[in-house]
């Protein structure tokens, strides 16, 4: 089991091509974990200062708030602490420390369209 904890703002979390493989008789497809240190990677043209690449049937999300983006199929999860990824087989396991209330508040000037 490998396991990782990251300080970070933001991650943003997604597939990569080709598609899916066959690794130790599991299906597991490549996926990626940018690490950023701003919120809302996906508005910028910011680079993310680290790159993850994984092989995983599942990504496992747990305890964090999380935006999907649709147009892109991407995952992002903003106003982080740290950030902890575990790999267990083909499994990608992701848990956090988040702040909670800036996250709340974020989205409560968005649903008024503030931000």
């Amino acid at each position: 089991m490998d396991e990782k904890t990251y300080q970070c703002k933001s991650v943003i979390i997604g597939r990569r091509f080709p598609r899916e493989k066959i690794v130790d008789g599991e299906v597991v497809y490549p996926c990626f974990v940018n690490l950023c240190d701003y919120n809302n990677p996906h508005l910028s043209t910011k680079t993310p200062f680290k790159f993850l690449d994984f092989m995983a049937h599942k990504i496992i999300i747990e305890g964090l708030i999380v935006h999907y983006l649709i147009p892109g199929n991407d995952l992002v999860i903003n106003n982080l602490k740290s950030i902890t990824i575990r790999q267990e087989g083909p499994h990608l396991f992701i848990t956090g420390e988040q702040d909670v209330d800036k996250e709340k508040e974020d989205n409560a000037k968005r649903d008024k369209g503030e931000i």
